[in-house]
């Protein structure tokens, strides 16, 4: 893993492999929650086809620093990250692909860097906050209330959550979606799960005209993968995205995939975005 100090002092950590220096690197953006391994069969799939690859650890995430300032988990704070990394690597030509809030990142990085990626593929995306504020991923108004009191407040997370995988998200009154949130908080900080998503939810309600605008505008390839089971980022949502701009966009949907396609469906994910690839100039 390289690492590169961010604009603010935030240590952003990537994965970097070398491939053909005639073809764009692929940027890959992860979601909320995870980190780079989540493209590892990806990765493993580009890499055999040459292409150089970059899979960044958004900060709060993976190796990446953990700021404790709410401010510091801006959509744009992590959109400027991508352009510190791209400065770092002195890369020019490179093709952004990113998995839901990933994706939201992708866009946002377009509307605040002069530079631009060749082609774009978002995958189960949405550029409508797809959760209502007191549901947050979808769970319950008293779960997600729990999940915001610990997150914001130090002395609590401290004291009496300091290993975020103990807390029990099976009792009674939790619903069908604990065992999302119950995976994130085994991989990644309870603050920076609660902090990304609430300043996300903020960003695409003020940006959300800024980013249908730089969507109609986009004149490179853009290519967004969804789910027909996709209960997090509607597909209908996801497709009416690409109706933004019928001239350069093209809509895949996945059966069955639910809102992880990136690893319960890589080989398929792979195959689309290569093919996908071979029309970019």
């Amino acid at each position: 893993m390289k690492t590169v100090k961010s604009f603010d002092g935030t240590k952003i950590a990537y994965y970097k492999r070398q491939g053909n220096k005639e073809k764009p690197t692929l940027v890959f953006l992860h979601g909320v929650g995870g980190n780079y391994t989540t493209w590892n069969k990806e990765l493993e799939f580009f890499e055999k086809k040459k292409y150089p690859c970059i899979a960044v650890d958004l900060r709060g995430h993976g190796e990446s620093d953990v700021p404790d300032e709410f401010e510091k988990y801006s959509t744009e704070a992590f959109a400027k990250d991508l352009d510190v990394i791209l400065d770092k690597e002195k890369i020019e030509s490179f093709v952004l692909i990113g998995h839901s809030l990933g994706g939201c990142i992708a866009l946002t990085f377009h509307l605040l860097s002069k530079k631009s990626a060749e082609a774009i593929t978002l995958i189960e995306p949405s550029i409508v906050y797809p959760f209502n504020h007191d549901q947050l991923l979808n769970h319950s108004s008293f779960t997600t209330k729990l999940l915001r009191k610990i997150a914001y407040n130090h002395k609590l997370r401290s004291e009496h959550f300091p290993h975020f995988q103990d807390i029990d998200l099976s009792l009674k009154g939790v619903t069908e979606y604990a065992h999302i949130i119950k995976h994130l908080l085994q991989i990644t900080p309870i603050r920076s799960i609660i902090y990304s998503l609430d300043q996300n939810e903020k960003y695409m309600h003020e940006h959300f005209k800024d980013m249908k605008k730089f969507v109609k505008s986009f004149e490179h390839p853009l290519l967004v993968i969804s789910s027909d089971d996709d209960d997090v980022c509607l597909p209908e949502n996801a497709k009416a995205i690409c109706q933004l701009n019928k001239k350069h966009a093209t809509f895949y949907l996945l059966s069955h995939a639910g809102h992880k396609s990136i690893i319960t469906h890589p080989k398929e994910v792979s195959f689309t975005i290569f093919s996908f690839l071979e029309h970019v100039k």
